[in-house]
């Protein structure tokens, strides 16, 4: 059986919606691009430099607590 695990910008996009948080608020927080920040969210990409992947497991770790609250 194959198990499919979404990506870092994928888990933040779903936030993104459940939460209503904007990616304009999200790309000017993780200072990337809207398309950038676009292309995690759908999959297409993933952050590839070390401070981005840091700052988005940062971002998923406090929004989960945040939501478990």
């Amino acid at each position: 059986m194959v198990y499919f695990r979404k990506s870092l910008g994928e888990r933040l996009g779903d936030y993104c919606v459940r939460l209503k948080i904007t990616a304009t608020d999200i790309s000017i927080l993780l200072n990337v691009s809207r398309p950038t920040l676009s292309s995690w969210f759908d999959g297409t990409t993933s952050p590839t430099q070390d401070v981005h992947i840091q700052k988005v497991k940062i971002l998923l770790a406090m929004l989960d607590r945040a939501e478990n609250r």
